[in-house]
């Protein structure tokens, strides 16, 4: 990570702020091979040594995949590797609206009480309010580090789900000690992809934060040396990726 220490000081910023108890959202964009995946990966490790509780998800351009995969990804490992008794206190009475999205849980905690069923909007709702709710509760004690990489390719299910907890969960509403970081590649985002809207929509709020990622200078770059059995050659190789 030789020359991403601002990024790294900013992005852990921003989860400090999330911790202390208001939800945050920081975008990190650039090129693809520029070094967004392993920037994540490293706050990931940063912030398990500290105690916060990370999810990770991502979207894919493969065909057939479900809507919300990133949250599916995310969440099912959890439910999986969760206490059996922390979970269900985690839940709740948001068990049957989580259920209909997460199957996992009906694997742990058995099948969930059949509740009436609402017309489609009022059920996406109840859905989107489930869920915000549900990772309110999982970074409850410790911190909830959201990690979502390629947004480029979400589908609109998923950036209005983001949103949904953004808006209800800290930039309108109530707190939570969430930082959704969400990656993405600059290039593939036009003024038609469903992600501008969200962009433009968050470009003035001061609980996200938007980082872009660009190539490093010749001084940011590291010097190696390698011994080989005849030769002793010096290669100047990036640190970034």
């Amino acid at each position: 990570m030789i020359g991403r220490q601002r990024e790294i000081a900013v992005l852990w910023h921003q989860i400090e702020l999330a911790r202390a108890g208001g939800l945050r959202v920081a975008l990190l964009a650039g090129e693809p091979g520029i070094g967004k995946t392993q920037l994540l990966r490293e706050l990931a490790r940063r912030a398990a040594v500290e105690g916060i509780t990370v999810l990770r998800g991502g979207a894919s351009d493969a065909e057939g995949m479900p809507p919300y995969l990133p949250f599916l990804e995310a969440l099912g490992r959890y439910i999986r590797a969760a206490d059996p008794a922390e979970l269900r206190a985690q839940v709740g009475a948001l068990f049957a609206p989580l259920a209909a999205l997460l199957p996992e849980l009906a694997d742990r905690l058995g099948d969930p009480t059949a509740g009436y069923p609402l017309p489609t909007d009022q059920a996406r709702l109840r859905l989107y309010d489930a869920l915000g709710d549900f990772l309110a509760a999982i970074g409850a004690q410790r911190g909830l580090l959201l990690l979502i990489d390629d947004l480029q390719w979400a589908d609109p299910a998923t950036l209005d789900l983001i949103c949904h907890i953004a808006r209800r969960h800290g930039l309108d509403g109530t707190p939570a000690r969430l930082l959704i970081l969400g990656a993405y590649r600059e290039g593939e985002v036009d003024a038609a992809h469903p992600l501008a809207p969200l962009l433009w929509r968050w470009r003035e709020h001061a609980e996200v934060r938007h980082l872009r990622l660009v190539n490093l200078p010749v001084s940011d770059h590291v010097r190696v040396w390698e011994p080989w059995p005849e030769v002793t050659r010096w290669v100047v190789s990036p640190a970034a990726s």
